[in-house]
């Protein structure tokens, strides 16, 4: 018999912990008007987190120990248009920020196998630092 262990640290919108300022998140922004169903705009934003947690590994390794400090961190997932989206990676890649764009390629059901942007992928982020690059742009709606 499988058993879980409760984690750590749960996550709870209405209560942040007390070092809310050094919390880090990771934050992926999903291209909208793709017509990508719910399950699409997952592995997408699947495929922003992981992209952009594996540059900070390699770039910033400090973000991601204080990302795991939390166990499995908070994800955000907002959305955006292209234009605006491509505009998030130049700013956060001037700010030094670990990302990452994701081109969904390849695949005949999707985009009729056309590289496709599909997300974009940021952080570990504080929350000073997702204020000043992701400020105003919408969670993704469901």
């Amino acid at each position: 018999m499988l058993t879980l262990e409760a984690p750590a640290h749960v996550y709870h919108p209405d209560i942040e912990p007390e070092t809310a300022e050094v919390t880090h998140r990771l934050y992926a922004v999903v291209c909208e008007g793709l017509g990508m169903d719910a399950g699409k705009c997952a592995s997408q934003a699947g495929h922003a987190f992981l992209d952009a947690y594996l540059n900070a590994m390699e770039t910033d390794p400090e973000r991601c120990d204080a990302y795991r400090v939390h166990r499995h961190g908070t994800k955000v997932v907002l959305s955006a248009n292209a234009e605006k989206i491509q505009r998030l990676h130049m700013k956060a890649t001037a700010m030094g920020l670990p990302c990452a764009l994701v081109i969904d390629e390849g695949c005949q059901n999707f985009f009729e196998g056309r590289p496709t942007m599909t997300a974009f992928g940021v952080g570990p982020l504080t929350r000073r630092e997702a204020s000043k690059l992701l400020g105003g742009i919408p969670l993704l709606e469901s």
